[in-house]
């Protein structure tokens, strides 16, 4: 038996957006004259990776970091670019997305990401901030999926519990995460079964 929502919880990446953290780990290691593997563990590193997805870590720390351990000079925009410009548009979510905000459904975001992927992200796509009535971001609440904690923040910030939450992710351990803290959730495959998922709770929208 399949419950009504009262908002719905979108993932970022390669849900709204595709994204490539190869591409991240390749521009930043042109910039740094490195080789792309030598930046991908630094940058996935224990020390930078969570720290900076929960918002401990500033940009600025982050790109001071990387100039002392490349010993370079990189200026904070241009490293700020190289971070976050990873992401290009999942076009078939798009008019799905549309039909829910028309049909006048509460939308959000929810997603573990750090402030250059979000801040480069939003600069480029104008639908992150027209579209979405909340964006819940792991950087901002200093809080990370699986974990319940950023499921019940999801949830305050949509002023509902989390058993009125509907939310889609691309990876398994995050749907069942959120389904361990009472949401409903499921996991992303493609745009129809999606659409499907969401009407079989009952909500009516154009798609």
């Amino acid at each position: 038996m399949y419950r009504k929502p009262n908002f719905v919880y979108f993932d970022l990446g390669n849900v709204i957006l595709h994204f490539s953290h190869a591409r991240m780990c390749q521009q930043i290691a042109v910039l740094l004259s490195a080789e792309p593997e030598e930046t991908r563990k630094f940058l996935f590193s224990p020390e930078i990776s969570l720290p900076y997805e929960r918002g401990r870590l500033t940009t600025d720390e982050l790109i001071a970091k990387l100039n002392e351990r490349f010993q370079a000079q990189l200026s904070v925009p241009q490293a700020r670019q190289a971070l976050g410009d990873i992401f290009w548009l999942n076009t078939s979510i798009i008019p799905l997305i549309a039909g829910l905000k028309s049909a006048g459904y509460g939308i959000g975001i929810l997603s573990n990401t750090c402030d250059a992927h979000w801040e480069v992200a939003r600069e480029r796509f104008s639908i992150l901030d027209s579209m979405f009535d909340v964006q819940v971001l792991s950087f901002r609440v200093d809080a990370t999926k699986p974990d319940q904690e950023i499921y019940d923040k999801a949830a305050e910030i949509a002023g509902c519990s989390t058993r009125e939450l509907f939310f889609v992710d691309d990876l398994l351990e995050n749907v069942e995460g959120a389904r361990q803290a009472g949401v409903d959730a499921v996991l992303f495959t493609n745009t129809q079964s999606l659409a499907d998922d969401l009407r079989r709770r009952h909500l009516l929208f154009r798609y």
